[in-house]
């Protein structure tokens, strides 16, 4: 999760990278951009399902006492952080999904590394989200 993105702005950029048009010469390349977007967002509806598990536990565990309710809202909040993350990054996509659905064969390539620089942040978002979960539970049992 501690990956950063390098900061980039498409749409001013006038660097070769966004320039440069993407070639969808055939159906295997517009799927692979589509099915990019589709695995991105499976990744994070399993971080809100991570996040709505941690959000239950610690509902049912609402009438322990203080500090072991304090260490679960701080395992909560952790995992809630990580779905405020990926949210941000699937808002990005959700955009560039718009953009991309009427014209895929006019892409740029810099776009094309920037979604799959998403779609990486997000499964590590999961990852991360996941281990969270995994260790709550850990501390549950």
């Amino acid at each position: 999760m501690n990956k950063d993105l390098k900061s980039h702005k498409l749409q001013d950029c006038d660097c070769e990278e966004c320039n440069e048009v993407y070639d969808a010469d055939g159906v295997d390349n517009k799927e692979h951009i589509l099915d990019m977007i589709e695995r991105s967002n499976l990744h994070f509806e399993n971080i809100k399902d991570n996040t709505d598990t941690a959000i239950n536990l610690l509902k049912n565990y609402e009438n322990e006492d203080d500090d072991f309710i304090d260490a679960i809202k701080i395992k909560c909040n952790d995992i809630v952080d990580v779905e405020k993350r990926a949210s941000e990054i699937i808002d990005k996509i959700n955009i560039m999904e718009n953009s991309f659905k009427s014209k895929v064969e006019e892409i740029p390539i810099g776009k094309i590394n920037i979604l799959e620089e998403y779609l990486e942040v997000i499964k590590n978002c999961e990852n991360v989200s996941n281990r969270l979960l995994e260790n709550l539970l850990k501390r549950l049992i």
